[in-house]
């Protein structure tokens, strides 16, 4: 069997989308079956474990900073819990990667959007009156 890294560069020059479209090439027999695994999602599964190490360890930072398990019924420990795994360096690095590739591919969406709402009368009252107390303040403050 292929690595996972070789796995993913055979699936990007094979051109597969989605996972129905890998099966359906696996059942034809169109994938070489003796070197790609039938299903990746459970050979690759180490792969993954990666992910849950983050888990772990904000588990372990949480009962050192309160002094209690978590318990995810909790609200008040779901909250700080949440707070602690948003600032691990994965998955704030996960988080970025995938913010700059939603943005690279909707640029255009986004910035038409944007332009939308910057051209609508809503934003343009907004805008002036912010800009009316912005210089009322500066004035008071010479």
């Amino acid at each position: 069997m292929i690595t996972f890294d070789e796995f993913v560069v055979f699936i990007k020059k094979t051109g597969v989308k989605h996972e129905k479209e890998f099966y359906e090439l696996c059942k034809r027999k169109i994938v070489p079956i003796n070197l790609v695994p039938e299903s990746p999602a459970t050979y690759y599964l180490n792969i993954g474990a990666r992910s849950f190490a983050a888990r772990d360890r904000v588990k372990k930072i949480f009962k050192e900073e309160h002094g209690v398990e978590y318990n995810w019924k909790t609200k008040g420990h779901k909250q700080k819990y949440d707070k602690i795994y948003r600032l691990q360096p994965e998955v704030n690095a996960k988080h970025k990667a995938t913010k700059k590739r939603y943005r690279e591919s909707h640029r255009q969406e986004i910035s038409l959007i944007n332009k939308k709402y910057r051209e609508g009368q809503k934003y343009k009252a907004g805008h002036k009156k912010y800009m009316r107390e912005w210089h009322a303040k500066r004035k008071a403050n010479r």
